[in-house]
């Protein structure tokens, strides 16, 4: 789950809300099946509301104490409500690559990419961090998230990025 709310000077400026839940099945030690259902709406760029469902297949490349690296790919639908008063249904393809480096007990370095491909328009979003244990159960992250869709709502940018610096809580 991720939020944006920002406003500057009594405007507006960012609008923006995902929710996603991603299922693992494991076919053998490398290897399993997902499904995906996500959310999101983002005002701003036009979207009031999207959502995505994916079915796939995951191959865990590198999987040690240290290092991970897994691909992903599968056929996606997406369903969108722009503020205009469209909708829009398309079947997508979907591929993701998700990795994280332990540097030591405490450091932690991760990077998620992910590209649904559409007809119409392409969407990918990277997220990378680095996170630090201040204690058991709490870490600071510092993150960047880079959100870029190749054919955006007219007059809307097609790149948006933002830096967090926040608390993390492990359950």
């Amino acid at each position: 789950v991720r939020g944006d709310y920002q406003e500057s000077s009594g405007k507006k400026t960012r609008e923006y809300a995902n929710a996603a839940w991603q299922g693992d099945w494991t076919i053998s030690d490398a290897n399993y099946a997902l499904g995906i259902v996500e959310y999101e709406r983002d005002v701003l760029a036009g979207i009031d509301h999207r959502a995505t469902t994916s079915l796939g297949l995951g191959w865990r490349a590198i999987d040690n104490e240290a290092v991970k690296l897994s691909l992903e790919a599968g056929p996606a639908y997406r369903h969108e409500w722009f503020v205009a008063g469209l909708e829009d249904s398309t079947l997508a393809g979907r591929g993701a690559l998700n990795s994280s480096w332990q540097m030591n007990d405490k450091v932690k370095l991760s990077h998620d990419m992910e590209l649904v491909a559409q007809d119409k328009n392409n969407t990918l979003r990277s997220i990378t961090a680095l996170q630090a244990k201040l204690t058991g159960r709490i870490s600071s992250q510092f993150s960047y998230d880079l959100r870029y869709q190749d054919n955006p709502l007219f007059g809307k940018e097609n790149t948006d990025t933002i830096t967090r610096v926040g608390l993390v809580y492990d359950f």
